[in-house]
């Protein structure tokens, strides 16, 4: 579905004299290594040479070059409370924590009574 997806936003964008799309993909399997940097993470390659990330992996076999790696993609804020109701989980002191479904660890600040995400993404470059 992903490459039918992505396949459809190609021909709308030439459909529409449109010469470049540019896509800010999230990584989908990255959440299972939430203590890696993106960088890092984006070496993982399969014996192919393609990402072992099969969102990625679209892009790449549809063309797409990877242009950079936006590191403040989505910002999310909220109090250690806040975290607590959204998460299901305890953060008993401050430190970084891997939440489920999350690409990169929350940090949690208990003096500051803050918890802050910092989500990263990487954005391809598509020639139509």
């Amino acid at each position: 579905m992903s490459h039918s997806i992505l396949s459809e936003l190609k021909k709308n964008a030439m459909s529409l004299n449109i010469s470049n799309l540019f896509a800010c993909v999230r990584p989908n399997q990255k959440e299972n290594f939430p203590f890696e940097s993106m960088e890092e993470y984006l070496e993982r390659k399969r014996p192919d040479g393609f990402s072992e990330d099969p969102w990625v992996r679209v892009h790449e076999k549809a063309g797409g070059k990877r242009i950079r790696i936006e590191e403040r993609s989505m910002y999310v804020s909220g109090s250690v409370e806040q975290w607590e109701t959204w998460t299901q989980m305890k953060f008993p002191e401050s430190g970084s924590f891997a939440i489920p479904g999350a690409l990169v660890p929350v940090g949690i600040d208990r003096e500051k009574n803050l918890g802050e995400y910092v989500e990263p993404n990487v954005w391809f470059q598509h020639k139509i």
